[in-house]
């Protein structure tokens, strides 16, 4: 099943990233009010538009 989230449902987000010496990698997850399980998002590399853009939409 693919999960969707409206951002007045999210209650948290939660950031990890991952450098090393050759790769770096982003993992969020988005919380959300009810019980479904989190979003997970994964995206490779240093900088990530992909998370650029999720963190400046939930600001």
């Amino acid at each position: 099943m693919i999960g969707f989230a409206v951002w007045s449902d999210v209650t948290g987000v939660q950031q990890t990233t991952v450098v090393e010496l050759y790769m770096g990698a982003h993992r969020m997850e988005i919380h959300r009010n009810q019980s479904a399980n989190p979003l997970l998002f994964l995206a490779p590399g240093v900088t990530s538009q992909l998370m650029e853009a999720l963190l400046a939409e939930g600001r």
